[in-house]
């Protein structure tokens, strides 16, 4: 699992570039906790050929003030065939895995299913999130 936290556009320009994790560790994680809420501001096609998740997982409020997830950010998912599980739809995200290399894993949710939408999603209108 990857976990970038709220890194934006900057932070993830670093991992991608400059800190050379194409090459050591490696990005690769099977599953991508989605930066900073679902937005749009460190998403980039890039990022998620490096990390190549096979599942998106977003932690957010039910109504936020900020538009998460972004619609922009859905579409890069959709694009690179990733689907997504969100907290406010979802409910609890429970995963469970053995810890070992090469080991599965699997995923309980609460409620509703994958790739679904909210009701405070919308387009952003940052910057670093026109393409």
């Amino acid at each position: 699992m990857w976990i970038g936290g709220d890194a934006e556009r900057e932070e993830i320009g670093w991992f991608t570039g400059a800190a050379g994790y194409e090459r050591a560790p490696s990005m690769h994680a099977d599953v991508l906790k989605a930066d900073h809420h679902g937005s749009c501001d460190g998403m980039s096609d890039r990022y998620l050929d490096l990390v190549h998740p096979s599942l998106v997982v977003a932690s957010l409020a039910a109504v936020n003030d900020y538009g998460h997830m972004h619609a922009q950010a859905k579409a890069m998912y959709k694009r690179h065939g990733i689907p997504w599980y969100r907290t406010d739809q979802n409910g609890t995200i429970t995963f469970r895995s053995a810890g070992t290399p090469g080991s599965r894993y699997s995923i309980t949710i609460e409620r509703g299913g994958k790739n679904m939408s909210g009701p405070s999603d919308r387009r952003s209108t940052s910057p670093d999130c026109r393409r």
